[in-house]
């Protein structure tokens, strides 16, 4: 099959390409750990409802034509910083860029948006060989887990979460505040 004929019948083709993927860190006893990544990608469909191209008027144009074609780029860093041995404060930031693309209405690119998926603050009660009792407050990734895809809570929440490690017996994980 040709590209050509795979292009009439229906397709959906994706190039994705990491242009930088590591770490940033000075050393193992470090307070301060940095990671920096980014990565690119394009995505092209065309006639994906399989119907033919109708070029009469504009409104047939903007019916019948469903190709796209755009790019999207982002710089993602991470930041742990240990302040005491007890305490670390966690941030993570991603800058996202959605290249030109008519059809979204995005003639001329976009500016880009800055997220923070993660800033919080990490404290540490108790940390012994039998329990360890922590505290997280902020902005954190968050899911139940156990299974192995989590349609029910699987996000970054604005909460204060409590953690017990009780060694060889488990661990309790509590959802203390969501806000």
């Amino acid at each position: 099959m040709k590209i050509k004929d795979c292009l009439y019948e229906g397709a959906f083709w994706v190039l994705t390409c990491t242009i930088l993927s590591g770490g940033l860190v000075h050393a193992e006893n470090t307070k301060l750990k940095v990671s920096i990544g980014a990565s690119t990608a394009v995505y092209m469909t065309e006639n994906v409802d399989f119907r033919k191209l109708d070029e009469s008027t504009d409104r047939a144009v903007i019916d019948s034509d469903d190709r796209h074609l755009f790019g999207h780029s982002d710089v993602t860093a991470k930041i742990h910083y240990d302040a005491h041995k007890q305490v670390g404060f966690d941030t993570q930031l991603r800058y996202n860029v959605m290249w030109r693309e008519d059809q979204l209405g995005r003639s001329a690119g976009s500016t880009g948006a800055l997220q923070v998926y993660e800033l919080s603050m990490n404290y540490k009660a108790v940390d012994s060989d039998k329990l360890t009792l922590a505290f997280r407050l902020g902005r954190q990734p968050f899911k139940i887990g156990g299974v192995p895809t989590d349609y029910i809570l699987a996000g970054t929440l604005d909460a204060l979460t409590a953690s017990v490690d009780l060694g060889s017996v488990g661990r309790l994980r509590v959802l203390a505040i969501d806000f």
